[in-house]
């Protein structure tokens, strides 16, 4: 197993549609430096940034992608973006290039790529790096192979 990294680091937190934005500050309490939320939330966005965190929203449709980059939103969770497909991809990317995305939602080691292709500022792995079923048989070797090898396609589209 790999072990290179020298300190862990809260780094964020997601906050459920239902949870007040006090739930992000307590957040930020705990060294978060993004929040994730499931959809838009204004009251979310905005306690986000007035915490001074990254906030990435998720959202699906043209129009919640550009609601969450209108509020304030740094990055956009598109989700789920591995069933939506490149084709929706590609049409939804011509009108709204100029907002940040995150791929989330059947982004595997086959398609990351592609989504860097595209332009995404990133994606969530973490299907990929938190398999249930690895977990449980103690594979963590199998986590470690995918994990570089999302680190290896990152770097060749740096």
């Amino acid at each position: 197993s790999s072990r290179s990294a020298k300190k862990t680091v809260a780094t964020c937190r997601t906050v459920a549609p239902a949870a007040p934005p006090a739930t992000a500050e307590a957040a930020a309490k705990a060294g978060a430096r993004y929040i994730i939320s499931p959809n838009v939330d204004a009251d979310v966005i905005a306690k986000t940034k007035e915490l001074g965190l990254v906030s990435m929203p998720g959202a699906m449709t043209p129009s919640e992608i550009l609601t969450a980059h209108k509020l304030g939103a740094d990055i956009v969770k598109l989700f789920p973006a591995g069933y939506l497909g490149f084709g929706y991809i590609k049409d939804i990317l011509g009108p709204i290039s100029h907002v940040k995305l995150c791929a989330t939602g059947g982004v595997t080691e086959e398609n990351w790529g592609k989504y860097l292709e595209f332009g995404f500022a990133g994606a969530g792995i973490s299907g990929r790096l938190c398999d249930k079923k690895c977990i449980a048989a103690g594979d963590f070797e199998e986590i470690t192979r995918r994990a570089k090898v999302f680190m290896d396609i990152t770097r060749a589209h740096a």
